[in-house]
C-alpha cells in the first residue's frame, strides 16, 4: 500500500500522470457535468477582479500616452498582447500554485480559493491606489425636466 502511494505522488506531479488523471475522471459517469461546471467556474471568475488588471490598465494608459511614438501596427500588436497576456499569467500561476502545492483535493481547492481571494483583494487595493478625485471628469448637469401636459378641463 505505501509503494503504491508513492508511485502515485510521484506519478500525480508529472505530465503524464496529469493526462492520466484527465483521462480517468473523464471516463467517469459524473464527467458530463464537469463541462457545465468548469463553464460556470468560469464565468465567475471572470467577474472577480485579478491582480493582472492593474497591469493591463497600467500598460494600456502607457500605450494611449505613448501612441504617437508606435507605428499603427505595433501599437496593435502591444495592445492585442497587453489584452490577452495578462489573464493568461494569471491563470497559469493558479493552474502551477494548485498542481504543485498541496497533496489532496482539499489542499489544492483550499490553496486556489485563498490565491483567488488575496488576488481579488490586491486588485482593488491597486485600483484605487492610483485614484485621484481630482481627475474625475465634472457630472454632467441633469437634462431639464420636460414640461408636463397641462390638463385641459372639457367645456
Amino acid at each position: 500500500m505505501g509503494r503504491r502511494r508513492r508511485d502515485n505522488a510521484a506519478r500525480s506531479h508529472s505530465s503524464e500522470g496529469l493526462w492520466d488523471d484527465v483521462k480517468f475522471v473523464l471516463k467517469q459517469e459524473q464527467a458530463a457535468n464537469l463541462v457545465p461546471a468548469a463553464f460556470l467556474v468560469f464565468g465567475i471568475l471572470d467577474a472577480v477582479p485579478i491582480p493582472t488588471d492593474a497591469g493591463y490598465f497600467a500598460v494600456q494608459n502607457w500605450l494611449n500616452k505613448n501612441k504617437e511614438h508606435l507605428s499603427s501596427r505595433q501599437f496593435w500588436f502591444y495592445q492585442a498582447l497587453n489584452y490577452y497576456s495578462w489573464d493568461v499569467a494569471w491563470y497559469m500561476s493558479l493552474f502551477l500554485a494548485t498542481y504543485f502545492g498541496g497533496k489532496t483535493v482539499g489542499q489544492k481547492a483550499t490553496i486556489g480559493i485563498a490565491i483567488i481571494s488575496f488576488g481579488a483583494i490586491v486588485a482593488e487595493i491597486l485600483s484605487f491606489s492610483g485614484h485621484d478625485p481630482k481627475a474625475m471628469p465634472e457630472p454632467q448637469q441633469a437634462l431639464p425636466a420636460a414640461p408636463s401636459p397641462t390638463p385641459t378641463s372639457p367645456t
